[in-house]
């Protein structure tokens, strides 16, 4: 089954009024608050937090 395309989402699992892209990731989409700990390695951290 090919699920491309807009998907509609939701963080908290109430109101899904956030739209993201598959094939991707919340990161790819820019979804979350941004990462800003810059102690962690950056092959190892997610740019945005969820």
């Amino acid at each position: 089954m090919d699920l491309k395309g807009k998907w509609n989402f939701s963080f908290d699992n109430k109101t899904y009024d956030d739209e993201l892209i598959l094939p991707g990731t919340t990161d790819t989409n820019r979804k979350g608050k941004v990462n800003e700990n810059r102690n962690e390695t950056t092959f190892l951290s997610r740019y945005y937090k969820f």
